[in-house]
């Protein structure tokens, strides 16, 4: 069965939502086939299209064929540029289930966000940081393209001074997203331990939230490899 759902079905499954959620549709001039079908969902109700992309890789899919990460990438430099951290939290939450399940996204229509998401590493807010770490986990669980994708962006160095910043909400998918890094390949691997992941593990090993996400990474780099080989 194949897995592309029909413009309706997307409406239909909104809909559904809306129940759920009991968001109130009132306050949305435009009807939902109409906004649906014009591609501005992410300006109207960007929470809303994330607990969509987030419910399963279908409808994620869908959203971004439909929507693109373009409006969400604008809504944060807008954000940025008028100092409000509430767009840049929502924008950011939205982009980390775009990046969520198995398998992964479509690269040409995720990769634009990854070096948006790096940057926002370097904003002081822990609810940002936790979901950009967050974006960047989900990616690096899917296959070695991804993984050498976030690697290029320069993800690695703020990810490491993330780890290191004592806010468990941050630190754990830091971790995770490290530990992902380290089963792609070679010069990947490379990349986190020359940014200093060895030294970082036994302070990451003080949070037991990210006790086995430490530990299963310091296996990887302990196991045996070709490239560490003699």
């Amino acid at each position: 069965m194949s897995s592309t759902l029909a413009p309706n079905s997307l409406i239909f499954m909104i809909e559904s939502v809306i129940v759920r959620t009991q968001v109130d549709v009132k306050s949305v001039n435009a009807s939902f086939a109409t906004y649906v079908r014009a591609r501005v969902c992410l300006h109207l109700r960007p929470r809303l299209a994330g607990n969509i992309a987030g419910d399963r890789p279908a409808y994620r899919n869908m959203i971004l064929r439909q929507c693109g990460v373009t409006p969400l990438l604008q809504m944060i430099d807008a954000a940025a540029q008028a100092g409000q951290i509430n767009p840049m939290r929502n924008a950011t939450w939205v982009l980390s289930n775009l990046m969520r399940g198995k398998p992964g996204p479509e690269r040409e229509l995720i990769e634009p966000a990854i070096p948006s998401i790096v940057r926002l590493l370097d904003i002081d807010d822990e609810e940002l940081l936790a979901d950009a770490c967050w974006a960047l986990s989900y990616l690096t669980d899917t296959n070695n393209d991804s993984i050498s994708m976030v690697v290029a962006a320069g993800a690695i160095s703020p990810l490491m001074r993330r780890l290191g910043c004592g806010i468990e909400k941050v630190t754990t998918p830091a971790m995770r997203a490290l530990c992902n890094v380290l089963t792609g390949s070679d010069e990947d691997t490379q990349a986190v331990i020359d940014a200093g992941f060895l030294q970082a593990v036994p302070y990451a090993l003080q949070s037991t939230r990210v006790r086995d996400d430490a530990a299963a990474g310091r296996t990887r780099l302990l196991s045996p490899s070709p490239a560490y080989t003699d």
